[in-house]
């Protein structure tokens, strides 16, 4: 094990890998739906951060490999005091907003592809303004509202 190595351990993180996997190429297909674990999200550091691939030499020189760790020492100790908990909606609420839900997660996932893209140009004003608008349309602002009510009886 001591030739398995992972970004948080190059950068002294983690004293050593207490764990190491042995896995396909998973990530050599392209896809226009999974980001790879690139983008915003929260979960604890200690998810995945002494692990390491035997199949898989690690290379500090690739930027990919080495990002989530640069995020963990940029934001160590910066995550929110509070995180949202799994809301738990009435099943009326449940059916009024399921369908609407389901095609803006949809549609938000879509033009995020695009605005990293460039196909839309999110520094356009109209470009971002329509955005906004079609989720005004889809129905986002009565969803929060629906969400807003499923929070509140969770925190009495």
């Amino acid at each position: 094990m001591a030739t398995i190595s992972n970004a948080y351990t190059e950068l002294g993180l983690y004293p050593a890998i207490t764990m190491a996997y042995l896995e396909p190429n998973i990530w050599a297909t392209p896809s226009n739906a999974f980001w790879y674990n690139c983008g915003p999200r929260y979960y604890p550091e200690e998810w995945e951060q002494t692990r390491g691939s035997v199949e898989a030499p690690f290379d500090p020189n690739d930027r990919l490999s080495m990002g989530n760790a640069y995020n963990l020492v940029w934001y160590r100790g910066k995550h929110p005091e509070h995180i949202l908990p799994l809301l738990k909606f009435t099943t009326d609420e449940a059916l009024r907003t399921g369908t609407e839900i389901a095609n803006i997660n949809q549609y938000v996932r879509q033009s995020i592809a695009e605005f990293v893209t460039s196909a839309r140009d999110i520094n356009n004003d109209a470009a971002w303004n329509s955005y906004l608008a079609d989720l005004g349309r889809m129905g986002l602002p009565q969803w929060i509202s629906t969400a807003q009510a499923a929070y509140n009886r969770q925190r009495r």
